[in-house]
């Protein structure tokens, strides 16, 4: 190794499977300096070619536990996080179950076994962590991007639309709220929480046709709707313009707003979804 050239040690306590640094301490490297990181120790120091300089901000919690606790950028989702995630939501999706085990998501993301014991302290309750972080993530995004509309059809006809064209602009994504959009108490809130306030906005304005009574079904029905469309979408059947467009008009119409009405706001220009933010 040349002499200026960055170098990673690593010093290991117990038999614990470690997977790839290299991710993570990537942004760490720059000349003359190295970064060793000792496994159950709860430290990480930096060093230069005379010792120790400084601590860096990467903390392990001590051996028996695996999941590292991070402060400042490093919180945010790495890459190989990212590749964790992922696989997880396309193993769900695919085999319609709400477990796998380490090897298989290790398998899926392409990472070592040891990178998902680094970052998931318990992967049986991977499902419900993947469910809750979509649930937040999608109903952020549709809050931000509906912020100057304040009519309660446009509000319902333009979320009904985004779902639906996200899950032709991200499959994995479309395919794991299909799968589990209708079973899956959190993936339920995930349709239901928007619409919900638009619903009963709608009542009290007398802008939709509805008893207060009728809301629960509405919001069913509703459901049922948006996950067939996705499914139409994901398996190829129709276009997400078709699918969106046709299902929005209808639930429209079912909640008493005119036919021409219905159709144009079904057919409006549709505004980008807002980028999630970290």
């Amino acid at each position: 190794m040349r002499d200026h050239e960055p170098e990673i040690e690593e010093e290991r306590r117990g038999p614990v499977e470690v997977g790839p640094l290299e991710d993570e301490v990537s942004e760490r490297r720059c000349p003359h300096r190295r970064l060793r990181v000792t496994r159950g120790l709860g430290r990480a120091q930096r060093y230069s070619h005379d010792g120790p300089i400084l601590n860096t901000n990467v903390q392990f919690v001590k051996e028996g536990s695996t999941m590292p606790r991070m402060h400042g950028t490093l919180a945010a989702m790495s890459s190989a996080e990212k590749r964790i995630q992922d696989a997880a939501m396309r193993l769900f999706a695919e085999r319609g179950v709400t477990q796998v085990t380490v090897s298989e998501l290790a398998e899926a993301a392409g990472v070592a076994r040891g990178t998902i014991y680094n970052r998931k302290s318990d992967v049986g309750t991977l499902f419900e962590q993947l469910a809750t972080r979509l649930t937040e993530e999608m109903t952020t995004r549709i809050d931000a991007t509906m912020a100057g509309i304040d009519d309660p059809a446009r509000r319902i006809a333009t979320g009904i639309r985004l779902f639906v064209r996200r899950a032709h602009e991200e499959p994995p994504w479309g395919r794991f709220v299909a799968r589990f959009g209708a079973t899956a108490p959190t993936m339920r809130a995930l349709l239901a929480a928007g619409p919900s306030r638009d619903l009963e906005q709608g009542v009290r304005g007398r802008r939709l046709v509805l008893r207060r009574e009728q809301i629960a079904a509405a919001l069913a029905m509703m459901s049922a709707s948006v996950l067939g469309a996705i499914v139409s979408v994901v398996d190829g059947h129709q276009t997400w313009r078709e699918a969106g467009s046709t299902t929005a008009e209808l639930f429209l119409r079912a909640l008493g707003v005119p036919l021409d009405e219905a159709r144009a706001l079904s057919k409006e220009e549709l505004p980008p979804l807002e980028a999630e933010t970290q």
